[in-house]
């Protein structure tokens, strides 16, 4: 149960991704203080690196330096990728014999947060870059369920061929679900009350509503159409909370799919 996910079992925050946002959230912070603590963490200064050299911002030179490549980026985007690289680390946990697994769960939420973004903007929402992390984070639960229940999570995933089990689903079998399990570990990650949100409630065919309604609707939709995982889930209710009718929805549904697969290389790689 998730009672029993203790702080013990989650995993913290990498030391060097949590100083990084912390002092994002300083108004004093220098593009040299963040910096000095990335290049501690040579996971963080590759997955940086890597990203602003990706097809996700089609710059025309090739970028060497952290200094130029947070200069470029800007703070914002910087907590982003900060966030990617934290989340994409969590695959490390898994074991080998689960990778296929894992890598669905990955690409599927590479998916999804580049689709929120480009939601967000359609929707004329001024926190694109929010929707991305959240999208980014919206199964986190799955991974960790992944890398703490391997066998059995596997197992329960192959009965859902084509496809992803819903909370409830995953309840009733497993007396947790993804969503409960990323909640817990974003509480614990101190991170911001609208990414537990979303990460706790992005599922089912429910009312949007509420102080985060906007963020969750946005990642929820952006789950079920940015490809085939969530197959048995309406996509309606969450578009209706942006003024998205029908035909319109399907219109940009396309035009996200292209742009995810031209821009989601850099991302599925870390």
């Amino acid at each position: 149960m998730i009672d029993d996910v203790g702080t013990a079992v989650l995993p913290p925050m990498p030391r060097a991704a949590a100083k990084v946002l912390k002092l994002l959230n300083r108004p004093d912070t220098t593009a040299e203080d963040l910096r000095l603590i990335i290049e501690t963490d040579p996971s963080l200064t590759t997955s940086v690196l890597r990203l602003v050299n990706s097809a996700l911002f089609n710059l025309p030179k090739q970028i060497s330096t952290l200094s130029h490549a947070i200069m470029l980026l800007g703070f914002l985007r910087l907590r982003s990728l900060t966030l990617a690289s934290v989340v994409a680390g969590l695959k490390d946990l898994v074991p080998p014999q689960v990778a296929e697994k894992r890598d669905l769960i990955w690409e599927h939420s590479v998916n999804t947060a580049l689709g929120a973004r480009h939601l967000a903007e359609r929707a004329g929402l001024a926190w694109s870059e929010e929707a991305f992390v959240a999208g980014l984070l919206h199964d986190v639960g799955r991974l960790v369920l992944l890398a703490q229940r391997p066998q059995e999570y596997a197992a329960f995933l192959d009965d859902f061929p084509g496809g992803m089990p819903t909370s409830i689903e995953e309840r009733k079998s497993l007396g947790e679900s993804h969503e409960d399990v990323g909640g817990e570990l974003l509480r614990q990650w101190n991170l911001a009350p609208q990414l537990i949100a979303t990460v706790s409630s992005h599922h089912g065919s429910q009312v949007f509503e509420g102080e985060h309604a906007a963020l969750i609707s946005v990642v929820a939709l952006a789950d079920r159409v940015v490809d085939t995982i969530c197959v048995n889930e309406d996509p309606l209710p969450a578009a209706a909370l942006l003024e998205f009718d029908e035909e319109t929805l399907e219109a940009i549904s396309d035009e996200i799919r292209l742009s995810v697969k031209k821009e989601r290389g850099g991302l599925i790689a870390l």
